[in-house]
C-alpha cells in the first residue's frame, strides 16, 4: 500500500470503531453486544472517511471480506471498499469507469492522492475548493469524534467547498449535536480566508447556552463570548446567543439589526425545529438579516406538524443519524415501555346536566374523554393513580432514578408534585426538592433545572414539567420518562423520548450508571412508535404563515377554570409492557410468543438446540448468542409459572419446543439420586454437592465461572482452588468432572 505508511501523513487506522456494541437489556441490568470494527480504515487529509478494508486470512479467497466491506462502505457513505487476504485486493469503486470491481495486486493499491482525487470528483468538488477540507479534527482530551459525527462535520465542510450556504443536520437526541458543532466551527474558522471569521451559535434557553460554553465550546477559550444584556462584544469571534438576547419586543430593541449583514460568516442554529420553521418568528428575522452567512440547522426532528418544516428553509438534510441507528450502534440507550390504561381514558365520563364539581361550580354537561382530562376536566382519582403507579415503579427499581413527568399544564405539574410528595413522604422529608416543578412559570426554574441536569446531584429526582423539559435539555442520567400529557405531534414525541436516550457510564458505582430507560405511558402516546414517520425519512411540508385570526390565546389574567370532580370507581384496567427487539423494533405481541419466534429462528428443532447445547464447551457461549437475538430472560421468567426457578436450558425447551420444564432444584436432585458420586472421595463429593447447590440457586453460568472455587463458600471449607482440584487428581481431572456434571444435569429427563 505505497503512500499509506504512517510517516506520509496519510491517515490509516486499524480496528476503527463503528459500534461499541448494542446495549442489551436483561431485567434491571444491561450488557454490550458484539462491537463492530473496520479492520483497516483509510482517511482523507481532513479526517474524511475514504475506504474500509476488510482483511481475511490467506486460506480464504481475496473477495471473502467484500460483503462486509460493502456494508461498512454504505454505513460510512463512501464510494470505495476493499477486501484482501494478503495476496491481493478486490477494489469496489463507485466513482466511474467500466468496471465496478477490480482485482488488484499487492503493488497496485491506489495512492492517497489517487483515491482522494476520485473522492473529490465523486463529490463534485474541485481541487482548488477542496482546500477547505484539509483541516484535521481538533484533539480532545477525553474523546474523539464518533464515525457519524465525523461524517456530519465533513458533510458541512463539503457543502462549504461547493459554495453553498444552507444545510441541515438531522441527528437523534443524545448523539452529540453540540460536540459536532464545535468541530464544524473549528474546521470552518481554520480554513476560512478571513483569519477572524465570526461564528454565531443560536440556542433558545439559558441553560443550553451555559452548558455549551462550559463543555463542548470550552476549546475556544478567549475567543468565546455569550451574548447578553443586549450588547455585542464585537471583538470576540465565537458567539453563543439566545435569540431572546438578540431580539426584543419591537424592532428598535433588535440589537442584531445594528450589526452589518455580513458580520457573521457562519451561523449554527441548535434545535432549529423551534426556530427557523416560523416564517414570522424572531429567529427567522435574525437569519434573514445575516443571510450571506453559511447557516446550518441542527435538529432531531426536521418536520413539524404545526408550524411547517425547516426543510423548506434549509433544504433536504445533508446528513441523518437516526434514533434507531444510535440504539443499534450502542451509542444511545434502548428503552422499555409500560403502557398503563385507566378506565376513564378508555370509556370516558359523562357529566349530566346541572352537575356541580367538587368546588360547587357548574360543569358543562357532555362526555369527556382522555384528550379533555387535566385540560377541560380534572378527575382527582385519575391523578392519584398516576402518582401511585409512578411511585410503585420507583420503589420496585430505584427511588433515586432521575425521572421526568410530562403534564398538561403548570397547574397539573404542581398538583402532581403534591401527590408525589405525599406518597414519598419518607424521602421528601429529608430531601425537600425530591419532587420539583420545573416549568417556564416557576421563579427558580433555572436553579432547579441546573440541579436536575447535574449527574452528581442526588435531587431533584422527579421533575414535573409541561413543556420546559421536552426539548434541548441534556439530562444524561434520566432513567424514566413518564407521559401524562396528550401528544399528537410526532416532533414533540421524538423530543420527549429523546430526554432519555443518553447513555451515562461515568460513575465509579456501576449501579448508578444509565444504559437504558423506561417509558411509563398513561396517554397512549407510545402508539407513535408504530407510525412509519417515527424513525423514517423526513418529508418536506409547505411552509405556511399562521393567520392571527386563526390563533386564539389565553393570557394569564384570563386563565380559565378547570372543573375538578371525584370518581372513586376510577381504576387501572390494563398494563402492557413492551420491549425493543434485536432489530430495534418494539415487540407488540405477547412476550412468550415473541420469544418462541426468536428461538425457532435460531434453532429449527429441539434436536438442533440440544446438539448445540451439548457440544458447547461453555454454555455461556450459547446464552450470549441468544442474548444477541434479543431474548429477555428475566421478563420471560416472570411470564412463566415457576419461571424464576428454571434454568435457561429449560426456558428454551419449554417456550420454543413445548417441553415440560424442570426446575434447577429438580435437576440437582436427579443427579443426587443417581450414582454419579461413587468414584469420588469424601471431600470431592462435598465440593460437587456445593456446586450443585450453587446451580440450584443461580443456574449454569454461576458454576461455569472461572472464579467459582475462589468464592468464600468453597475456599473457607475446602482451601484454595489448587487444593480443591487436587482432591479430584489435579486441575484437568477437576475440569473433566465439572464438565461431566454439567452434561449430566441436562440428561435428566431431557
Amino acid at each position: 500500500m505505497a503512500g499509506w505508511e504512517p510517516d506520509t501523513g496519510a491517515r490509516v487506522r486499524e480496528q476503527y470503531t463503528l459500534s461499541p456494541g448494542r446495549l442489551l437489556v436483561q431485567g434491571a441490568s444491561t450488557k454490550r453486544g458484539k462491537p463492530q470494527f473496520v479492520d483497516v480504515q483509510l482517511f482523507g487529509p481532513g479526517g474524511q472517511h475514504l475506504a474500509p478494508i476488510e482483511v481475511k486470512r490467506q486460506k480464504f479467497g481475496v473477495a471473502a471480506g467484500l460483503q462486509q466491506a460493502l456494508d461498512y462502505k454504505d454505513r460510512l457513505g463512501v464510494p470505495f471498499a476493499f477486501s484482501t487476504n494478503g495476496e491481493g485486493f478486490i477494489f469496489h469503486d463507485l466513482t466511474g469507469g467500466d468496471k465496478l470491481e477490480t482485482k488488484l495486486g499487492m503493488d497496485e493499491f491506489p495512492s492517497p492522492g489517487e483515491l482522494w482525487l476520485k473522492y473529490l470528483q465523486w463529490k463534485g468538488i474541485t481541487s482548488e475548493a477542496s482546500k477547505v477540507l484539509d483541516e484535521q479534527f481538533y484533539t480532545h482530551v477525553e474523546k474523539e469524534p464518533r464515525y457519524y459525527q465525523r461524517d456530519a462535520v465533513n458533510r458541512v465542510m463539503e457543502l462549504v467547498a461547493k459554495g453553498q450556504n444552507r444545510g441541515l443536520l438531522v441527528m437523534a437526541t443524545g448523539t452529540g449535536k453540540t460536540f459536532t458543532a464545535s468541530h464544524i466551527i473549528h474546521k470552518f474558522r481554520a480554513t476560512h480566508p478571513d483569519p477572524n471569521a465570526r461564528v454565531l451559535f443560536l440556542v433558545d434557553r439559558n441553560a443550553l447556552a451555559d452548558q455549551t460554553i462550559a463543555k463542548d465550546f470550552s476549546i475556544f477559550n478567549e475567543e468565546l463570548v455569550k451574548v447578553g444584556d443586549r450588547l455585542f462584544q464585537t471583538s470576540k469571534e465565537v458567539f453563543v446567543g439566545l435569540y431572546q438576547a438578540m431580539t426584543g419586543d419591537d424592532e428598535e430593541k433588535n440589537i442584531y439589526a445594528d450589526l452589518p449583514p455580513d458580520f457573521f460568516d457562519l451561523i449554527i442554529v441548535d434545535e432549529c425545529h423551534r426556530s427557523s420553521r416560523k416564517v414570522d418568528g424572531s429567529w427567522r428575522k435574525v437569519l434573514d438579516h445575516f443571510q450571506s452567512a453559511v447557516q446550518i440547522g441542527l435538529t432531531a426532528t426536521p418536520k413539524d406538524e404545526n408550524d411547517g418544516s425547516n426543510l423548506a428553509y434549509y433544504g433536504d438534510p445533508i446528513y441523518t443519524y437516526t434514533l434507531q441507528q444510535g440504539i443499534e450502534d450502542g451509542y444511545l440507550a434502548p428503552y422499555r415501555v409500560t403502557r398503563i390504561t385507566i378506565d376513564k381514558d378508555v370509556y370516558g365520563i359523562v357529566i349530566p346536566p346541572g352537575a356541580l364539581d367538587d368546588n360547587g361550580i357548574p360543569v358543562a354537561d357532555r362526555e369527556y374523554n382522555q384528550r379533555d382530562f387535566d385540560k377541560d376536566l380534572i378527575i382527582k382519582q385519575r391523578r392519584q393513580i398516576v402518582a401511585e403507579e409512578l411511585t410503585n415503579h420507583l420503589k420496585a427499581t430505584d427511588r433515586f432514578a432521575k425521572t421526568i413527568l410530562f403534564c398538561e399544564s403548570t397547574d397539573h405539574a404542581r398538583e402532581m408534585r403534591r401527590l408525589l410528595v405525599n406518597l414519598n413522604a419518607d424521602l421528601a422529608r429529608s430531601h425537600s426538592n425530591y419532587v420539583s416543578v420545573i416549568t417556564g412559570d416557576e421563579y427558580d426554574r433555572e436553579e432547579r433545572l441546573g440541579e436536575f441536569m447535574d449527574p452528581e446531584a442526588t435531587t431533584p429526582v422527579i421533575a414535573c414539567t409541561a413543556k420546559l423539559l421536552s426539548t434541548g435539555v441534556d439530562v444524561e442520567t434520566c432513567k424514566n420518562i413518564v407521559i401524562d400529557q396528550n401528544i399528537e405531534s410526532m416532533s414533540e414525541f421524538k423530543q420527549i423520548v429523546g430526554r432519555g436516550t443518553r447513555v451515562y457510564e461515568k460513575f465509579n458505582d456501576d449501579s448508578k450508571n444509565k444504559r437504558f430507560f423506561t417509558i411509563l405511558d398513561f396517554r397512549n402516546a407510545t402508539r407513535l412508535f408504530f407510525d412509519p414517520e417515527f424513525d423514517g425519512e423526513p418529508e418536506a411540508v409547505e411552509e405556511k404563515k399562521r393567520s392571527e385570526a386563526g390563533t386564539k390565546t389565553t393570557s394569564k389574567s384570563e386563565k380559565k377554570y378547570v372543573p375538578v370532580v371525584s370518581d372513586p370507581t376510577t381504576q387501572v384496567v390494563q398494563k402492557h409492557k413492551r420491549f425493543l427487539d434485536s432489530k430495534g423494533q418494539l415487540i407488540t405481541d405477547e412476550l412468550i410468543d415473541y420469544t418462541r419466534v426468536q428461538l425457532r429462528g435460531k434453532y429449527a428443532s429441539l434436536d438442533e438446540f440440544l446438539n448445540a447445547w451439548t457440544s458447547a464447551d461453555k454454555k455461556q457461549a450459547i446464552i450470549e448468542e441468544l442474548d444477541c437475538e434479543g431474548i429477555f430472560w428475566d421478563d420471560l421468567r416472570d411470564a412463566i409459572p415457576n419461571g424464576r426457578d428454571l434454568d435457561i436450558f429449560d426456558l428454551v425447551c419449554h417456550v420454543a419446543f413445548d417441553r415440560p420444564a424442570l426446575t434447577r432444584k429438580e435437576r440437582r436432585d436427579g443427579i443426587l439420586k443417581g450414582g454419579y458420586f461413587d468414584k469420588f472421595g469424601p471431600t470431592a463429593i462435598r465440593v460437587l454437592q456445593n456446586i450443585l447447590d450453587k446451580y440450584a440457586d443461580q443456574g449454569v453460568l454461576a458454576i461455569e465461572s472461572p472464579e467459582l472455587l475462589r468464592l468464600p463458600e468453597f475456599e473457607d471449607q475446602f482451601g484454595r482452588p489448587l487444593q480443591i482440584a487436587n482432591e479430584f487428581g489435579g486441575p484437568k481431572e477437576y475440569g473433566d468432572a465439572l464438565s461431566k456434571l454439567i452434561d449430566d444435569l441436562y440428561q435428566v429427563h431431557a
